[in-house]
């Protein structure tokens, strides 16, 4: 409803126009007798629009307009006056009156025309207001580019001069804008021939010709060249692309052109030549003392062979231990069994030493344990696995294995070491307690789905009384009332999201495409996944795609600007870090430290604390180490042991 302060020293009159302004629903009116009872109360609230009489005593509407232009600037204000001089009208318009009305005639359509007047006048500040926005976010967008951006007209004056580009230029954009000296600044990164701006906006194929290093995408024009006078003479590579600027109908109205520093890149590539002739040389070097380490295969197998026999001298310590411990070929044939083996299966050495034996494993486990001996391989040499057997007096039991492959040059497995316990009772524990999580979560799914058909009764009834209360302090209530309920809503609905969490064992993921699969369901498409996660796995809780999903939403809910998300990762002591970064507004340095907390922020509060959670089930942390202004940077810190690089 919009607030409309109406000054007239006829009291009736201003009775009668109150109730006919308010009867649309349109406006809520206030009144002032006098200007001097109005200028009260224009300092003591905001309104969205003004009516005035024209002859009051001591100040009348002209200079009450007045009055309002100079503090009040583009206030909507319509002149509703008794006097029907030309001149009176005439005055008022030249001094910024919204609209000119004379009172008179049937009172209902008279009332009609000036709400329909004020209705204009105030769409038409609002229209202007959020132009006046949008050209100041567009501003600044470009102001705020990490690349030197700037912009000329059709007239080739400089309209867009953003921080970059003082930064590389030295030259202030106050000292440019609205001018055409870009030339003159543009002489500090070599620029001795004709701008690209230039060549776009006038489409001249000769100068694009001359031009070297210059490349044509569609209507962009792109070049690079070494500038050694920018930044104050450390100089750069730049990059640059320019184009043509539209209007909504497609007509060319200016040029924008982007300079990028590309030193670094350069420096890389550099880098790059340098380390591939280094590696040629290594290559050389490896191959000059390859007879050397056939030498040293030879000396290695002698050593095996010492070894083999050494291991006599410590059979004593693996019989003690109480684990079941056995070496076996590939094709299942026991070279080693230690006691606690035998009794476990209750066999003699003599039955299993040289010969082939496989206990009684239930058909269904029999994938589980193709699948397991196929994972160890020469990167992941040890595998460990959980399976049912079926002791001989037919009882079921449970054995957790430990595997290790040895293996030869060629990759090929020559034997396995196994290290075995029994775990059935640890099994039993495990199931009852699934079974009683299963009860409570079942308990908390019923009572949270009871709780939600009831807060959606309760918002219903809400909203029945909202349509029928008129009061503004009990619809301000029951706004409140009905965002409370929301809030309800999303804590209710995050317990069942926080009761799923370790229901399910860890698994391995492929880094790569969970996070494609949240892009894809999620809608995310400013994310981009970087090749360095290509292969890599984590063992982490099925879960995992909630802590992306809620990072990318979490990003586009309060990153306020932000373009692209950048996903990538790299090989560091201890593990490995998983890197979530986006081109936001990033996260002011006093909310770190609470940005995982429950509750903490300006939505749920949740979304974060989620995400902790999540990872922390597997020992996996998160951190945030983004620069306030340049955007919000997660860094997840997986463990050795929690990751691995897959052969496909």
């Amino acid at each position: 409803m919009l607030s409309v302060l109406y000054v007239d020293d006829d009291s009736a009159l201003l009775d009668v126009g109150k109730v006919f302004l308010e009867r649309s629903g349109n406006f809520c009116i206030d009144t002032a007798e006098s200007v001097g009872e109005a200028c009260d109360k224009i300092n003591r609230r905001k309104y969205d629009g003004i009516i005035s009489d024209y002859e009051m005593p001591d100040i009348n509407g002209i200079e009450f307009l007045r009055y309002i232009r100079l503090h009040c600037h583009d206030l909507p204000f319509v002149l509703f006056t008794g006097r029907g001089r030309e001149e009176i009208a005439i005055e008022a318009l030249n001094s910024g009156a919204d609209f000119y009305l004379q009172k008179g005639g049937e009172q209902k359509s008279q009332f009609v025309e000036l709400e329909h007047k004020l209705l204009t006048a105030i769409d038409r500040k609002r229209m202007r207001d959020d132009l006046m926005e949008s050209r100041q976010q567009m501003a600044d967008l470009i102001n705020f580019l990490p690349d030197a951006t700037f912009a000329i007209n059709r007239e080739n004056k400089v309209i867009s001069w953003n921080r970059m580009m003082e930064e590389m230029t030295g030259v202030p954009s106050d000292a440019i804008l609205g001018t055409g000296k870009y030339l003159d600044a543009l002489s500090v990164i070599n620029e001795t021939r004709v701008p690209l701006v230039d060549i776009v906006l006038n489409n001249d194929k000769n100068f694009e010709n001359a031009y070297p290093n210059l490349v044509r995408n569609g209507d962009k024009l792109i070049s690079e060249l070494y500038s050694p006078a920018v930044y104050k003479g450390k100089g750069a590579f730049l990059w640059r692309i320019a184009s043509p600027l539209y209007d909504s109908g497609g007509t060319v109205i200016g040029a924008i052109e982007s300079i990028r520093d590309v030193t670094r890149r350069k420096s890389a590539e550099e880098k790059l030549r340098s380390a591939h002739e280094e590696l040629n040389a290594a290559y050389e070097q490896l191959t000059a003392t390859e007879e050397e380490l056939r030498q040293n295969y030879d000396e290695l197998a002698r050593n095996q062979q010492a070894l083999v026999q050494s291991e006599e001298r410590y059979r004593d310590v693996v019989e003690d231990q109480t684990e079941f411990i056995c070496r076996f070929s590939p094709d299942g044939r026991h070279i080693f069994v230690n006691n606690a083996y035998c009794r476990y299966f209750g066999k003699t050495r003599e039955e299993l030493i040289g010969h082939k034996f496989v206990p009684d494993i239930p058909e269904e486990d029999h994938p589980l344990i193709a699948a397991h001996f196929v994972s160890i391989r020469p990167d992941h040499p040890v595998q460990m696995i959980e399976h049912r057997i079926r002791m001989p007096s037919g009882e079921i039991r449970w054995q957790q294995w430990s595997d290790r492959a040895v293996f030869e040059k060629n990759g090929r497995v020559t034997e396995y070491l196994s290290v075995g316990r029994d775990i059935t009772d640890r099994r039993h524990k495990d199931q009852a307690l699934h079974e009683a999580n299963k009860k409570l979560n079942l308990l908390s799914s019923i009572t949270r789905h009871d709780i939600l058909n009831q807060l959606t009764a309760l918002q219903g009834y809400f909203g029945l009384l909202e349509g029928r209360v008129t009061d503004p302090g009990v619809q301000d209530l029951l706004k409140r009332a009905m965002q409370t309920g929301d809030v309800i809503r999303g804590q209710i609905l995050f317990t069942q999201q926080y009761e799923d969490m370790g229901l399910q064992n860890p698994r391995w993921q492929d880094l790569s495409a969970t996070i494609a699969a949240v892009r894809g369901e999620g809608g995310f498409s400013p994310v981009n996944v970087d090749a360095s996660l290509n292969g890599i796995e984590v063992f982490a809780d099925p879960l995992l795609k909630q802590v992306f999903y809620n990072l990318f939403e979490n990003a586009l809910m309060h990153g306020e600007h932000v373009t692209q998300i950048e996903v990538n990762g790299n090989v560091v002591p201890g593990g490995f870090d998983l890197v979530v970064a986006d081109d936001g507004c990033g996260i002011p340095p006093p909310d770190k430290q609470n940005i995982f907390v429950k509750g903490f922020g300006s939505h749920t509060g949740l979304g974060l604390f989620l995400a902790q959670e999540i990872l922390t089930l597997t020992s996996l942390t998160i951190r945030e180490t983004g620069e306030y202004g340049r955007g919000a940077r997660f860094e997840i810190h997986i463990p050795t042991a929690r990751f691995r690089q897959s052969s496909g």
